[in-house]
């Protein structure tokens, strides 16, 4: 998993719990409201599952949401993952290219 990924999903994660909490409702109230299991929801709540933009949306009415944040929320779900990285290694930074027959000479860039 991408480093950025899940930053905002455990940023949505919690937001998304303050919100259910702050609306006054429990998890095994909210699930059903919302057609998923108890621990469906907690598995949201702690990031330990992804989230589409169905059920955030779902998740903004029962509790009420609306205006900006409301936006912000699902521009926040609706955020391509970061591309790139990912731990793998950056070939064209170490002056040499997977596809190419031979590495450039030493003191060159590529």
């Amino acid at each position: 998993m991408r480093n950025g990924s899940l930053v905002r999903r455990r940023q949505l994660a919690r937001t998304l719990r303050e919100l259910r909490v702050h609306a006054g409702l429990t998890i095994e109230a909210a699930a059903p409201k919302l057609d998923v299991s108890p621990s469906k929801l907690s598995r949201i709540e702690n990031a330990h599952q992804g989230v589409d933009v169905h059920i955030v949306r779902s998740m903004l009415d029962l509790f009420d949401v609306g205006g900006d944040r409301w936006t912000e929320l699902l521009d926040l779900t609706r955020r391509p993952a970061p591309r790139g990285g990912g731990g793998r290694t950056d070939w064209t930074t170490r002056g040499t290219c997977p596809w190419s027959r031979r590495p450039p000479p030493c003191g060159t860039t590529p």
